[in-house]
């Protein structure tokens, strides 16, 4: 099981039109389970995107 960072949640979310500060205030206060949640959002919305 690998653990997703507050780092991995901000590298995602910059692909979104949230800002570094606010990515990383957000995926600080959330638990390991939710930072996880919140990157595989990320990453699905980028993902969506490109196809």
């Amino acid at each position: 099981m690998s653990t997703t960072t507050v780092q991995d949640v901000i590298d995602a979310g910059r692909l979104t039109s949230l800002t570094s500060s606010v990515l990383a205030e957000w995926a600080g206060k959330g638990s390991p389970k939710q930072r996880e949640y919140l990157h595989e959002v990320f990453r699905a919305e980028h993902e969506s995107g490109l196809e």
